[in-house]
């Protein structure tokens, strides 16, 4: 049997930050659960993008005290052309695939 509104379970919950306690209710907490669980889903690619723009601060950071300024410009302009050409591009073609890969996926089309 279905549970009238009245009947839904609520947790009450302290705010450190307004000194006053909430009630969540069901909703709520399907909402809080898949937003963690989504932050949690892309960790992995905030991760990827964070260690990408690492290795060109620490590429610079090495080339520059060789204080050869040609060598800075070069792993520069390097960096540059890599992230115009190759990655962007990547990250581009990604998107567009998983627009068709959702669309697919939702239409029940699982075949190449």
């Amino acid at each position: 049997m279905a549970k009238s509104h009245s009947e839904h379970e609520s947790l009450e919950v302290e705010d450190p930050m307004l000194n006053k306690s909430m009630t969540l209710k069901d909703d709520d907490m399907e909402y809080i659960a898949g937003t963690i669980e989504i932050a949690l889903a892309s960790l992995p690619t905030i991760f990827a993008i964070l260690f990408q723009v690492l290795l060109e601060v620490i590429n610079i950071a090495f080339v520059g005290n060789l204080n050869d300024a040609n060598a800075v410009a070069t792993v520069g302009l390097s960096s540059l052309t890599l992230n115009a050409f190759l990655i962007a591009p990547g990250y581009g073609v990604c998107g567009g695939i998983d627009a068709l890969v959702s669309s697919a996926f939702g239409s029940n089309q699982h075949y190449l």
